[in-house]
């Protein structure tokens, strides 16, 4: 069949080849693009024997190229989308829309898409030569993983208000939790819904992942609340988080003062006392101590925190005898002839007066503390407004200081350590998998003795990973302080204020201000 005839040539097709015949040279190939833009069912594959054709006058049929079908369907090979392209003009798809629609509906008959066709897209002014989307699958929406939420513990940190000034003795170191109380929750995965490709096959869709909630079953119990999972107190007590693992702690509240009514205390766990602490009396517990009165505490014997963080709101004036000794930090307003000992941050409100203070860090409010006479030694850094007075008050200042390199070793070994106990982790859950895909909910895994060993590896896994995110945040402290031990001065030292960072001393013999620190075995300051 003849498609193009000239007095140079005649191009024809047979069996959906196109081919070429020469009558005489003196056609400009270049003009020969204008030929293809009327005849779009044309494609070249061989233009070498187009250009040969046209210019040795070859009195031979040459093959030049395929006849694309008049409308062509292009189907994804994921089954997912379908486009149609006319291989033909503009004119005549506009004097046969109606046949040339029917063909398109026939041509997605024959390939099987009987799914998300496009119909609207056929009413439409059809742009040939272009390809147009007529069928898209609907996707599969997979499942939404289960949503865990706990309820948070307050930040044991000091108050910052909204314009920026921070309350370094206003804190909620405890929260008290009562029986039935509120502790978290679990929005259950939900399975998905099943998509249907082009030609109507099921494209199936993934359930969402679930999640447990990791709670102590001695304290708290889950309960099924509105399609949702709900943790909820067991006891009365103060809420921890503990390992990772949420659970309510034993909590003593003290309404009044610890005195003669009371006698000492010694209780395992958290304590909350409303008033003081009577001279010579002594609270000592295995967690948090808060102690809430304004009037802070005088000379008592002794506050001790065994595994958690000392609150005292009033200060301490301690008369040369009281020891405030905390595992973590302690917060106080002030500190007045008084020791007090801390593994983490010593943080103080106002000021520090005739104190020994001995922690990790100690930190006084930079505007408004002061450190006056005493002795002060950190590890890692020391940051208040002013050391001293006008009366040039001795006052000794010591950093021990740290390796800073040793740290930092000490930092990658842990973190490689982390990520070995992360593997570990998702290796134990394969196991645990194994038997989380047998049963509907995770109360009836308790019961499996096979289960139980896997959930018994993945309880001490997630502790194990707690203590070591413990610590990752203890080194870390050291390497934000500057060189190898830190102090700063945001106002002014007096004389009489005796430096000593890492065995490198300064007597301060003016009044001075700024940043000390060792590093490379020499004292900079800036």
């Amino acid at each position: 069949m003849y498609i193009i005839q000239n007095e140079f040539f005649d191009i024809f097709e047979d069996n959906d080849k196109v081919y070429i015949k020469t009558k005489k040279q003196g056609f400009d190939i270049s003009n020969f693009s204008a030929l293809l833009t009327s005849h779009p069912q044309i494609s070249i594959t061989y233009f070498l024997n187009l250009k040969n054709a046209l210019e040795n006058n070859l009195d031979d049929n040459i093959e030049i190229g395929v006849l694309k079908p008049k409308i062509e369907l292009n189907v994804s090979p994921d089954d997912s989308e379908a486009y149609f392209k006319l291989n033909i003009s503009q004119d005549e798809f506009k004097n046969n829309k109606q046949q040339i629609v029917q063909s398109i509906l026939s041509e997605l008959e024959s390939n099987n898409i009987v799914h998300g066709v496009i119909y609207t897209v056929l009413d439409e002014d059809i742009k040939t030569q272009e390809n147009i989307l007529i069928a898209k699958s609907t996707p599969a929406v997979n499942g939404q993983d289960a949503i865990i939420k706990y309820l948070d513990l307050p930040d044991k940190k000091p108050d910052v208000r909204e314009d920026g000034s921070t309350n370094y003795y206003e804190m909620n170191l405890i929260y008290e939790i009562n029986k039935n109380d509120y502790l978290g929750e679990k929005i259950p995965a939900t399975e998905g819904i099943d998509g249907l490709n082009i030609k109507g096959n099921v494209i199936p869709s993934k359930p969402g992942k679930d999640k447990r909630l990791s709670y102590d079953r001695k304290t708290v119990a889950e309960f099924d609340e509105d399609s949702k999972i709900v943790l909820r107190s067991l006891t009365h007590g103060a809420l921890s988080h503990n390992h990772g693992k949420v659970s309510v702690i034993k909590h003593l509240v003290i309404d009044s003062d610890v005195g003669y009514e009371t006698g000492n205390i010694f209780f395992d766990g958290s304590v909350t006392i409303k008033g003081t602490v009577c001279d010579d009396f002594k609270v000592i517990a295995t967690e948090d101590i808060s102690i809430d009165s304004i009037m802070g505490i005088g000379a008592a014997e002794k506050i001790v925190s065994t595994n958690g963080d000392i609150y005292i709101k009033g200060g301490v004036c301690g008369k040369g005898k009281t020891l405030i000794h905390s595992k973590k930090s302690v917060f106080v307003k002030y500190a007045n002839s008084c020791t007090i000992i801390a593994e983490d941050t010593i943080n103080i409100g106002f000021y520090s007066l005739d104190s020994t203070l001995e922690s990790k860090s100690i930190l006084l409010n930079p505007e408004k503390g002061r450190i006056i006479g005493g002795k002060i030694s950190a590890y890692a850094k020391i940051v208040t407004g002013a050391i001293g007075n006008t009366s040039e008050r001795k006052t000794i200042i010591n950093v021990k200081g740290f390796d800073r390199k040793k740290i930092k070793h000490e930092l990658d070994e842990l973190l490689i350590k982390y990520k070995n106990c992360l593997l570990e982790v998702e290796k134990n859950k394969k196991e645990m998998k194994v038997f989380e895909g047998r049963v509907e909910n995770f109360a009836e895994l308790i019961k499996i003795k096979e289960y139980e060993y896997y959930y018994n590896i993945h309880e001490k896994l997630m502790e194990e990973l707690s203590d070591l995110e413990q610590r990752r945040k203890y080194l870390s402290d050291y390497l934000h302080s500057k060189g190898e031990g830190e102090v700063s001065i945001l106002k002014n030292a007096y004389p009489q204020t005796f430096l000593e960072i890492k065995n490198l001393q300064k007597i301060i013999t003016k009044k001075t201000s700024g940043t000390f620190y060792a590093q490379d075995n020499t004292l900079h300051s800036k």
